[in-house]
C-alpha cells in the first residue's frame, strides 16, 4: 500500500511559515546591507502579521539606501564632470603653451640662422678688406723705401701725413743699402763700435739727407724725442759741441 504525500501549509504549522519568513527577513537584509543589491523590493507579509514591521523597516531602509545612491550617483557624476572639464582646460593650456614655446623654438632657430648668415658674411668682408690692407701696407713699404732711397723726403713726408700712414712707415724694418751705403756703415761700425743697430740706421738715414721729423716718423716716434736720440750720438760719436753730424758722417769716406 503507497504512502500518502502530506501538505502541510503554513496556517496548519505555523512555526515552519515564521521560519520561512525569518529566513526571507535575512536574507533581505543580507542583500541590502552586505551584497548592496537595492534593485529588489522587499514583499512583506500580512499587515496584522508579526513580521511585518520588520519586514516594512527593511523596505524602508532600502529605500532609504536606493535615495542615497540615487545621491551619490549624481555627485559622482558632478565629479567626474569637473574633473572631465579640468582636464580639457589643462590640456587646451598645455596644447596653448606648447604651440607658443614652438612657434619660440622656430622663431629662435630662425635667428641663429639669420645670424649665422650674417657671421659668415662678416666674416669673408673681413677676410677680404684684411687681403686689402696687406696689400695697401706691401705697397705702401716699396713706396717707402723706393722714396728713401731717392731722398724724396717732402714726399715721403706728405705720405705720412696720416696716422695710418705713419704705422705704415713705422714698420719698415730695415733699408735697402748701395754699395757706397755699406762701405760707410762698415766704416762707422768700425770707428764706433759701441752703436746699436738703430743707431747706425739713424746715421745712414742722416747722410743720406733725411731730416729729424722723418727720421722720427720712420721710427714711430716724436720730433724731440728723435732730437734727443741725435744729441746722445752726437756724445757717442765723440763730436765737439760746434760739431754737425751730418757734416761728420758726410765726410766719412
Amino acid at each position: 500500500m503507497k504512502k500518502r504525500k502530506s501538505w502541510i501549509t503554513a496556517e496548519e504549522n505555523p512555526s515552519s511559515g515564521s521560519t520561512e519568513l525569518k529566513k526571507e527577513l535575512l536574507a533581505s537584509m543580507t542583500r541590502i546591507s552586505l551584497l548592496h543589491i537595492l534593485n529588489q523590493q522587499v514583499h512583506p507579509p500580512a499587515a496584522d502579521h508579526e513580521f511585518y514591521p520588520y519586514f516594512l523597516a527593511v523596505e524602508e531602509f532600502r529605500k532609504d539606501m536606493v535615495a542615497k545612491e540615487a545621491v551619490f550617483r549624481k555627485k559622482k557624476k558632478k565629479l567626474q564632470e569637473e574633473c572631465e572639464r579640468r582636464r580639457s582646460d589643462t590640456l587646451s593650456r598645455l596644447q596653448r603653451q606648447i604651440s607658443l614655446h614652438t612657434g619660440n623654438a622656430k622663431e629662435h632657430e630662425r635667428r641663429v640662422m639669420r645670424l649665422n648668415t650674417e657671421i659668415q658674411l662678416r666674416g669673408e668682408e673681413l677676410q677680404r678688406l684684411k687681403s686689402v690692407e696687406e696689400k695697401k701696407n706691401l705697397t705702401s713699404r716699396e713706396l717707402c723705401c723706393r722714396l728713401s732711397a731717392l731722398g724724396r723726403d717732402d714726399l715721403l713726408e706728405n705720405f705720412c701725413h696720416s696716422p695710418a700712414g705713419r704705422e705704415k712707415i713705422a714698420t719698415i724694418a730695415d733699408i735697402k743699402l748701395t754699395a757706397e751705403d755699406s762701405r760707410f756703415v762698415k766704416l762707422l761700425r768700425r770707428l764706433h763700435p759701441a752703436l746699436t743697430e738703430n743707431e747706425m740706421k739713424i746715421c745712414l738715414l742722416v747722410r743720406k739727407n733725411h731730416t729729424t721729423k722723418s727720421i722720427a716718423r720712420l721710427y714711430a716716434t716724436s720730433t724731440r724725442g728723435m732730437e734727443s736720440i741725435r744729441y746722445r750720438l752726437h756724445t757717442k760719436l765723440g763730436l765737439g759741441k760746434n760739431q754737425s753730424i751730418k757734416a761728420y758722417l758726410t765726410g766719412l769716406q
